[in-house]
């Protein structure tokens, strides 16, 4: 009988207590979390280096056991070609999507410190009396200053001075940030963020002193780049309206029981339980295919859970009084999880006999694993690690961690 994935291995595919521990692990892991989001404060730098260690592990299992699945011999080059791309197409679309889900483009603050912030919506705030009015009030006076700010705009259009233009512009996208934030009644900016603008303010001081005329043309270009990304940088963490599942909100306030009621971000659970049950999926199609490429996904996936636990549970206890609520809501994640990945391992063992379809699994599970990485843990790791050595080792002991897997369990 062919084994091209495993499944006549030792560990075979049916669900034995080996394939079980792999699969529940991230449920729990993601349990806990959202056990301790009402007391735990990760490190920032302890943080970004699990988000690397996971990252290693993840690239690893994608390399020395995803990839070579995706050439079977019982398939031919042109059918093997088309089902990758089938895969490749269907989680790309997915998983931007996804993301679409838990970014807003239209106005969402990530709502920390009000009443009317504590909700943490994925969409934009669906405000209603009171606070609709108190919304509207303010952005009347901001829809006057962006008009007059248009008029001097023309104005200065009309001079034809180029710094003068600039200038106005710059003028005007502050007033509509400020009006875009009234109008979602955005609350303050979290500790975490104020913490990381304090730092790359310290930053900035120091790429500001190595301005200077006294050194070349190309020099003052990159030393003017380098000031100009820092500077970025903290205007995009004063405008920051994402849901991260790397950053947990602040604890509910002591008078929580001033809220009206409960107002649930059903967006943000949806997202995230669906964010789970794709996890869950992967890491059932990954010990399918290897049980060592499951260990590696499952360890990395518990690290990566174990965070949006926190995250996740600390923004439903910021939305709801009810403590039923906050439980029922907050095992659904997990719950997707382990489900999702018992029918991914019986999938992978049901399209054994059907090649194509297997492949476009494993090329969907590629994508989203690399989605992750590179979209996520990279990207928010490096933001805290910058040059810190330590740090950045920990991706390549992650992805040494993944290859020693590999070889002792696949």
């Amino acid at each position: 009988p062919s084994t091209r994935h495993g499944c006549h291995d030792r560990h075979a595919c049916n669900m034995d207590s080996y394939g079980l521990i792999v699969i529940l692990g991230p449920g729990v892991s993601m349990c806990l979390g959202s056990a301790f989001a009402l007391s735990l404060r990760i490190p920032d730098k302890l943080q970004a280096c699990a988000q690397n260690f996971s990252a290693g592990l993840l690239i690893s299992a994608v390399a020395g056991e995803l990839y070579p699945l995706m050439s079977p011999p019982n398939l031919d080059h042109m059918s093997c070609s088309l089902a990758i791309s089938a895969g490749f197409a269907c989680a790309l679309a997915f998983m931007f999507a996804l993301e679409h889900l838990t970014e807003s483009n239209d106005g969402e603050g990530e709502d920390e410190g009000n009443s009317a912030s504590c909700r943490a919506s994925l969409s934009v705030p669906m405000l209603e009396g009171d606070e609709e009015a108190r919304a509207l009030s303010g952005f009347c006076a901001l829809a006057d200053r962006l008009k007059a700010d248009v008029r001097r705009l023309k104005e200065s259009v009309g001079v034809g001075q180029r710094d003068e233009i600039d200038a106005r512009v710059h003028e005007i996208l502050t007033s509509v940030h400020q009006a875009d934030r009234q109008l979602s009644l955005t609350g303050p900016l979290s500790e975490r963020d104020l913490s990381r603008m304090k730092f790359h303010c310290d930053e900035l001081t120091k790429q500001g002193e190595a301005l200077s005329c006294k050194s070349t043309l190309s020099e003052q270009r990159h030393a003017l780049k380098l000031f100009a990304g820092t500077l970025e940088h903290i205007h995009e963490h004063a405008e920051r309206k994402r849901f991260l599942r790397w950053k947990p909100m602040p604890l509910p306030p002591e008078d929580f029981s001033e809220l009206k009621g409960s107002k649930i971000p059903w967006t943000l659970v949806a997202s995230v339980t669906a964010d789970g049950a794709v996890d869950g999926l992967l890491v059932g199609l990954a010990y399918a295919a290897s049980p060592g490429a499951g260990l590696a996904m499952s360890i990395a996936t518990c690290v990566e859970m174990g965070f949006l636990g926190l995250s996740f549970c600390a923004t439903i206890s910021n939305a709801t009084r009810s403590a039923l609520s906050r439980a029922a809501l907050v095992m659904m994640p997990p719950m997707a999880l382990v489900l999702l990945g018992m029918i991914g391992t019986a999938a992978g063992d049901a399209l054994e006999e059907n090649p194509a379809v297997f492949v476009g699994f494993i090329g969907f599970s590629i994508v989203c694993l690399l989605f992750l990485v590179t979209q996520e843990l990279l990207a928010e790791a490096r933001e805290v690690a910058g040059e810190n050595a330590i740090i950045n080792t920990t991706l390549f002991i992650g992805l040494l961690s993944g290859i020693m897997i590999g070889k002792f369990v696949g």
